[in-house]
C-alpha cells in the first residue's frame, strides 16, 4: 500500500536513517501524490521543535494516545470539524486527507523519537494484528458547474449541486449508513430497515429508511431546507427526540439559524422555530426546489443577493454589490444554458443595473 510505504520512509527520514536510494523513492511517491506535500512541511516543523530525549515508555504512551484519539474521531465521525469540513476542488470519490491525519498523530510520536523511528510501525502492526479497524473518510466534492451523480456503497444515489460535498466512512455499510453534507444534494436512498440512513447537516440529523429527498444547507446561509419527494423522513435537531419533525411527500422543512422556529411557543418554553410548507409542481410538473437536477437555476421572488450566491456556485465567480439597495431587489426566472454574461443581461430586463466582469469577479451597481 503506497500510503504505508510513504509513511515508513518518512519515519526513517525522521530518524535520520534514510539512504540516498530511499530518499529518491520517497520523492517519487510524493510526486505521484502532490496533495500530501503539506504533511512533509508539517514533519519538518515538528522535527525543528521536538524534545531531545524521552524514555521508551513515554514514547510508546504518546503514540498510543495520539492513535487512540484520531481513531475515536474517525470511527465516531461526530465532531463539528467532520460535519463542516470544506470540500476540495475535485469531482470524484477520493480517500480523504483524514486518512493522513490518522498518521499525523503517529508522526507526533515519531518526532519525539531520536533513534527509534520504527516504534510507531510496531504499534500499528499490533493494532492490525488485534483486528482494530480504523475508518477512513471518503469524500465527493463539486466546486461549481452542472450537478454530479455518485453511487454510495449501499447502492443509494446522490446528486450534488454546485459548491457541495459529502463525506462518509469507509465502513459505511457495516454499521450505520451516515453521510455528512455541506451544500445541497438530492438523495435516492436504497431501502434497508436494518440500517437507517442518516444525513448530518450542521446540528440537524435527517433519518430515512428508503426515500427521495433534497437537502440544502450551504455554509453561512443560516438555514437548512429539507424537501421530501417520496417516502418519509424524520428531521431531528441536537439529537433531541422532542425536537423531531416528520415530513410527508411534497413537504419542505426549513430550519432557521440551526434551530426550529415555532411561531407561538408556550410561555416558559424555549422558542423552537421551524417552517413546514407544501411544495407544488409548476405547470411543467417540476418542483422548483429540485429543478437544479436538470441543471436549471430557478428563482421565485428571490432577493438579488441570495440569487447572486447561487450564481457564484453555478458559474464559478465572485459577485460583489456596490449598491446595497440592489441586493434587495426581488427576481423571478429560470436559467438553463446561459453563461454568466447572458444571465446578467436577462436580469437587467427585470431590474436596471450595470455590471462589470474582471477575471472571475463580477461587480454590480445601479
Amino acid at each position: 500500500m503506497e500510503a504505508e510505504k510513504t509513511l515508513r520512509l518518512l519515519a526513517k527520514a525522521m530518524g535520520k536513517a534514510m539512504s540516498d536510494s530511499e530518499m529518491a523513492e520517497l520523492k517519487e511517491l510524493l510526486l505521484r501524490h502532490p496533495e500530501q506535500q503539506s504533511f512533509i512541511e508539517m514533519l519538518h516543523n515538528i522535527e525543528a521543535v521536538r524534545p531531545a530525549e524521552e524514555s521508551a515508555a513515554d514514547k510508546e504512551k504518546l503514540i498510543q494516545e495520539n492513535w487512540s484519539k484520531l481513531q475515536h474521531e474517525l470511527v465516531g465521525m461526530q465532531t463539528t470539524a467532520e460535519a463542516t469540513a470544506g470540500g476540495e476542488r475535485i469531482k470524484h470519490i477520493r480517500q480523504s486527507r483524514v486518512q493522513w491525519l490518522r498518521y499525523a498523530a503517529i508522526w507526533t510520536g515519531i518526532a519525539a523519537i531520536a533513534g527509534g523511528s520504527f516504534l510507531w510501525w510496531n504499534y500499528a502492526a499490533k493494532q492490525h494484528a488485534a483486528g482494530t479497524a480504523v475508518a477512513v473518510l471518503k469524500q465527493v466534492s463539486l466546486p461549481h458547474g452542472a450537478p454530479e451523480k455518485t453511487i454510495l456503497p449501499d447502492g443509494s444515489t446522490v446528486w450534488l449541486n454546485a459548491g457541495s460535498s459529502i463525506r462518509y466512512a469507509s465502513n459505511f455499510i457495516l454499521n450505520k449508513r451516515e453521510v455528512f453534507l455541506d451544500g445541497e444534494a438530492y438523495f435516492d436512498v436504497k431501502h434497508d430497515e436494518a440500517h437507517p440512513f442518516l444525513v448530518h447537516v450542521g446540528n440537524v440529523v435527517i433519518k430515512v429508511l428508503g426515500t427521495e429527498f433534497n437537502v440544502q444547507a450551504y455554509p453561512h446561509e443560516g438555514r437548512i431546507e429539507t424537501t421530501l419527494i417520496k417516502g418519509k423522513v424524520q428531521v431531528q435537531i441536537d439529537g433531541k427526540p422532542d425536537h423531531e419533525i416528520t415530513l410527508t411527500p411534497n413537504e419542505k422543512l426549513t430550519v432557521i439559524n440551526k434551530v426550529f422556529v415555532r411561531p407561538k411557543a408556550p410561555e416558559g418554553q424555549e422558542a423552537l422555530s421551524f417552517q413546514v410548507q407544501d411544495v407544488s409542481p409548476r405547470k411543467d410538473a417540476q418542483i422548483r426546489e429540485v429543478a437544479w437536477l436538470d441543471d436549471k437555476l430557478t428563482f421565485l421572488n428571490e432577493p438579488f443577493d441570495a440569487l447572486a450566491k447561487r450564481m457564484e456556485r453555478r458559474y464559478g465567480v465572485t459577485i460583489q454589490f456596490t449598491d446595497t439597495l440592489l441586493k434587495n431587489e426581488s427576481l423571478n426566472g429560470t436559467f438553463e444554458n446561459e453563461n454568466i454574461g447572458k444571465a446578467l443581461n436577462v436580469l437587467q430586463m427585470a431590474t436596471p443595473f450595470h455590471y462589470r466582469i474582471q477575471h472571475d469577479t463580477v461587480f454590480l451597481s445601479q
